[in-house]
């Protein structure tokens, strides 16, 4: 049945963009969010100890250099799919663009964030000098320095790439979840209908304890859920 295959071809792929968001969190992004906070708390202590005090040196404070890499997340398909071949409610379809808004938003951010790596390596380059650690460190962290100059750009590229991170595990999960319900009641009208029992649908697992670690607060999308009462 067509609806049926269609219902898989989405959850394949809501599944596939789903790991994709979820191996980026867990790789990468979670524990690179996390020492930023802890050496963001240090470092704020360190200053406050050290201040009205001339120094240059920062007290083992580490710098995560580290380029995101930038995934092609193939949401657009999976936009084409939901609101070409399933007769699907509106949530559903609400969800596959938030999928797809949520995939460019982390392109952009962690291009931004890119961006501010690869200038500062440019221009430690460029002017065969390096900013000294206690001047690179307040850029790091988006504190002010002791010149009294703030720039809070790498902070929030960060913090933006976290929290798009989360807004694409929450999304897609929550478009598999529907999907499957969807599913069902496709099922049942099937079953009564022609007494016979639709092709299978896909299964899949999102309580097993690794996922389960890593999702986000869904505390924080209860304003959007609201705007699906009869779906809670």
């Amino acid at each position: 049945m067509d609806e049926i295959k269609a219902i898989n071809n989405s959850l394949t792929q809501a599944w596939f963009i789903f790991n994709q968001f979820f191996q980026l969190k867990s790789q990468i992004v979670n524990d690179l969010y996390i020492n930023f906070q802890i050496d963001k708390k240090a470092f704020s202590a360190f200053l406050e100890e050290t201040k009205n005090k001339k120094t240059d040196k920062v007290r083992n404070e580490i710098f995560f250099l580290l380029e995101i890499p930038i995934i092609e997340i193939p949401s657009n398909d999976l936009k084409k799919t939901c609101n070409e071949k399933l007769t699907a409610d509106i949530k559903i379809l609400a969800l596959s663009i938030k999928i797809d808004e949520t995939a460019e938003a982390l392109k952009s951010s962690t291009s931004l964030r890119n961006q501010w790596i690869k200038e500062y390596r440019e221009r430690r380059e460029r002017d065969q000098t390096k900013l000294d650690d206690l001047q690179f460190a307040c850029l790091y962290f988006g504190l002010t320095s002791p010149k009294g100059t703030t720039d809070t750009n790498h902070q929030n590229y960060l913090e933006q790439i976290h929290i798009d991170v989360d807004n694409g595990i929450y999304f897609s999960m929550s478009l598999i979840k529907e999907l499957t319900r969807h599913a069902s009641s496709i099922k049942e009208k099937y079953y009564q209908i022609t007494g016979q029992n639709a092709p299978k649908v896909f299964r899949i697992d999102l309580q097993t304890a690794e996922i389960q670690k890593l999702l986000p607060d869904s505390k924080l999308y209860s304003s959007w859920e609201q705007a699906f009462p009869n779906k809670q």
